[in-house]
């Protein structure tokens, strides 16, 4: 019982990350999601409509982080054997962005912003390739 227990509070605050993670994304990192690739979709396809091609290029950096993101922990999870290892890859990540953001004043900008928005991608792409390899795909976290 513990273990399923322990199991239920991680995912729950992987996913509690997740929204968060989400909402500086959309708020402050160019209107798109950093975990929800079928989400981004809609913003490619009111620039395309509209012209606004720094939406499109925020989305698709974002769709590219988390792909490359997804391939590489899914790579490293099937390399190791186990899912804990490559789940601390996103801490990690994700520290160099909050470091990143601090460093540009809190307001990134241009290319700042695209590269901060590329690395969250990543580090959630890395958790879902992940748990699919760890034989999780039915509770996605993210």
């Amino acid at each position: 019982m513990q273990n399923r227990s322990s199991s239920a509070t991680a995912t729950l605050l992987l996913t509690l990350a997740t929204g968060a993670l989400d909402a500086i994304g959309f708020l402050a990192l160019g209107g798109v999601f950093c975990s929800v690739m079928t989400a981004d979709r809609g913003p490619i396809g009111l620039a395309a409509g509209s012209g606004a091609g720094g939406l499109a290029g925020s989305a698709l950096v974002a769709v590219g982080g988390f792909a490359a993101g997804t391939a590489l922990g899914s790579r490293i999870a099937t390399a190791t054997g186990g899912a804990r290892r490559v789940l601390l890859v996103e801490p990690v990540v994700l520290c160099d962005v909050t470091a990143g953001w601090a460093a540009q004043g809190g307001t990134p900008e241009g290319g700042g912003r695209l590269a901060l928005l590329a690395a969250a991608a990543l580090a959630m792409g890395c958790r879902s390739g992940t748990v699919r390899a760890a034989g999780r795909s039915g509770m996605p976290t993210t």
